[in-house]
C-alpha cells in the first residue's frame, strides 16, 4: 500500500485486523535514487536555458521543435 493516511484510518485498520491481514506499505519516494531523475533535471535545465538565451536575444521561442 502507499503511504495514505485513509489507509491508516481505524475503521480500515479493523477490518485489516479481522482479515488477519497485515499492512505492507511502499517506502517513501527517494528521488536521489531513481536515476530518471537526474535525466529530468539534466533535460529541464538544457530547455529552461535554451528558452533564456533566446528571449533575452529578442528570438522568439519555438516550444513545439524545442520539445520534440
Amino acid at each position: 500500500m502507499d503511504n495514505l493516511r485513509v489507509h491508516l484510518c481505524p475503521p480500515v485498520v479493523e477490518i485489516m485486523k479481522e482479515l488477519n491481514m497485515k499492512p505492507l506499505f511502499c517506502l517513501p519516494y527517494r528521488p536521489d535514487l531513481n536515476p530518471i531523475e537526474f535525466m529530468f533535471s539534466q533535460v529541464k535545465h538544457k530547455y529552461k536555458k535554451t528558452k533564456l538565451d533566446l528571449l533575452a536575444n529578442g528570438e522568439s521561442f519555438p516550444l513545439h521543435s524545442t520539445i520534440a
